[in-house]
């Protein structure tokens, strides 16, 4: 089996609305899918992070650069076509959209090789779970959007059967998002968990701060607090609370994992497929968290 074929789609909803993080103002919602065919006939759908630019610059790089890698190679020689990607593109590549791009790739081919396989890819990568926990992630910032609308929304995921919902703060004063927490918690009632979601925008006294002021809400866990690049910050607020901080979602590959885990910098990890370097770089952040006792 070879692959003869590689495409990236562009998918975009523009909303009625936009809406906010602490950081970023969203028009509307991307994806960019990825399909791998084979000269068997039998083809993979992944995913590629577009996240903090363009999405066609994604598929520029998955169309014009990766696929040239892979086109004529063996679909199931999963870490040899990851190494290849990641050692041809390493001088400009690394971390961001490249490493975005090879996600797309590599869940792709893992498509495949669950499809080849004959089973779904939950039970060939070793099928732990028959059934997983989902969160309802939203609660994000939106004119007119104040707390009444922001409290009925949180509880209208909750009737529709999450026992968890996460919400954005970062973006307003300390005062003014720990109202928010508040109105949240009440809607959804004490046996829910409440996770908030702070997208890089604070310093580390800043984040340690606000989470001290939260404490009486019961939060599930605080995400990403601090800038990315602060490590030794993350490290500080991890250690000052006594919420769990969960981080990594805008982190890459197994390196990146390593300095955060190493460094004491979070509770939780947060790998994101489509953007650590896909299935075959989550698989091995996971079993560093698990040599680590992390969830």
């Amino acid at each position: 089996m070879k692959i003869n074929k590689v495409e990236a789609m562009v998918l975009t909803c523009q909303l009625d609305k936009p809406i906010m993080d602490a950081t970023y103002t969203l028009p509307h919602r991307s994806a960019v899918l990825v399909k791998i065919a084979t000269d068997e006939g039998i083809s993979g759908i992944g995913e590629a992070a577009y996240f903090g630019g363009p999405p066609m610059i994604t598929k520029m790089i998955i169309e014009k650069e990766l696929a040239d890698y892979i086109i004529g190679e063996d679909p199931l020689n999963i870490e040899r076509l990851w190494e290849k990607m990641y050692q041809r593109s390493i001088k400009h590549g690394r971390k961001g959209a490249i490493i975005a791009s090879m996600s797309g790739i590599d869940v792709a081919l893992w498509d495949i090789k669950a499809k080849v396989a004959g089973m779904p890819l939950y039970r060939l990568l070793g099928g732990g779970h028959e059934k997983i926990r989902a969160y309802a992630s939203a609660g994000f910032y939106a004119e007119g959007k104040g707390l009444k609308e922001l409290a009925e929304e949180m509880a209208s995921y909750v009737k529709e059967g999450f026992t968890a919902v996460k919400m954005k703060i970062g973006r307003l004063s300390q005062a003014e998002d720990v109202a928010r927490v508040a109105a949240v918690r009440k809607a959804i009632g004490p046996n829910i968990d409440l996770l908030v979601d702070g997208n890089n925008a604070y310093t580390a006294y800043e984040a340690i701060k606000i989470a001290r002021k939260m404490e009486e809400y019961d939060i599930f866990w605080f995400e990403e607090p601090v800038p990315a690049e602060d490590i030794e910050g993350s490290a500080r607020v991890a250690a000052a609370i006594d919420t769990p901080l969960a981080a990594g979602e805008n982190e890459f590959t197994r390196y990146g994992f390593r300095d955060l885990i190493i460094n004491q910098a979070l509770d939780s990890a947060q790998p994101d497929t489509t953007w650590c370097g896909g299935i075959t770089e989550a698989r091995k952040i996971a079993a560093m968290a698990s040599a680590w006792n992390i969830t």
